[in-house]
């Protein structure tokens, strides 16, 4: 197998929620010994070789056995230049079978920095070959490159992004998979009525449904046995917080995050679910949601919106069979309602 650039391994590390090993190699037993180990476990890996490493063992001689591991293991294996110290040694590496260099300018003023990075990522974006910046300092020493706790100076996020496009040609900058706000519920104080209906806004909804971006009173828990349900297998936190709303009377949303919560496409919750079960989960959450609006006189005005809580996911689900007609009559119903 050839070797590869970064680019498709970080996207699919991305999307399979693992991390990819980065193992600075110097001769032939630690790049046999990293891959064969790699390849026990299926797993693509970078290999990296800085400047000192590339005048002590060959650039040429490095490359072939990068190369000769990549075709015994048929691993993605990427190569990559650790700290490059200058336009010279990139464009020798990206000239020489290199698939990814760093350029490392941040013993310069930061506006030298950023055009020496540029001249770089102009090179190697023509050659295919990925670039890594070092546009702050940390402290430490690595390979020829020493720098003090007093002289270090990490990367400004928000210096570097105004410059990414124009100044180095980036297209994109990695992110994670997925990232949304939950906190459309206006800040302020709700009493359980009307808190009970803002539900009903969006009766699915993480925001609502989950524990991690609230706080409650511990005495309503205790004195109230309030606990987990056993029964459910799926939403059993969303549960939770139907029966403590029954016994709360003041609910207070505010508008600073306090927690982020990063989805994963690729996790266990979104690939290994039976969507059958799903359904079977909130037919019984259903009940919940009768339970909780029957108690506080609101059933009949919120049971639209609870139908279409069902709807959305059983028809997909189950588009024939015995669910078929109740789903027929919960869309009739639906939609003469909203009419």
């Amino acid at each position: 197998m050839p070797l590869v650039t970064t680019t498709e391994m970080f996207k699919k590390a991305y999307e399979g929620g693992y991390a990819i090993g980065a193992f600075n190699v110097n001769n032939m037993e630690i790049i046999q010994g990293i891959t064969r180990a790699c390849k026990k476990h299926n797993a693509p890996v970078i290999l990296q070789v800085s400047a000192g490493a590339r005048k002590y063992a060959s650039h040429n001689y490095l490359v072939a056995m990068v190369k000769a591991a990549a075709e015994e293991t048929g691993l993605p294996i990427a190569l990559h230049l650790d700290h490059g110290p200058d336009f010279e040694t990139c464009k020798a590496c990206i000239d020489g079978g290199f698939t990814s260099v760093m350029i490392d300018g941040s013993s310069l003023p930061y506006e030298e920095n950023i055009a020496l990075t540029k001249m770089v990522v102009e090179y190697a974006h023509a050659h295919g070959v990925v670039v890594e910046g070092e546009l702050g300092t940390l402290a430490g020493i690595e390979d020829a490159v020493n720098v003090s706790a007093e002289d270090a100076s990490f990367t400004k996020p928000e210096q570097v992004l105004e410059k990414l496009e124009d100044n180095l040609g980036v297209m994109s900058v990695a992110r994670p998979p997925e990232v949304r706000e939950y906190g459309f519920l206006p800040a302020g104080v709700y009493d359980k009525d009307t808190f009970a209906l803002r539900l009903m806004d969006k009766p699915a909804s993480y925001f609502y449904s989950v524990l991690w971006n609230k706080l409650y009173r511990r005495i309503l828990l205790t004195g109230n046995d309030i606990q987990f349900t056993s029964e459910l297998k799926w939403a059993e936190d969303l549960v939770f917080n139907m029966q403590y709303i029954q016994y709360a009377e003041t609910f207070v949303s505010i508008d600073k995050a306090g927690y982020y919560y990063v989805q994963n496409p690729q996790s266990i919750c979104h690939t290994q679910i039976n969507p059958a079960s799903i359904v079977q989960n909130k037919i019984q959450t259903f009940r919940y949601y009768k339970d909780l609006y029957t108690r506080l006189g609101m059933y009949e005005e919120v049971r639209p919106q609870l139908y279409k809580f069902l709807v959305d996911i059983a028809e997909s689900t189950y588009p024939s069979g015995p669910f078929k007609k109740i789903i027929e009559e919960a869309k009739e119903y639906w939609k003469n309602r909203k009419e």
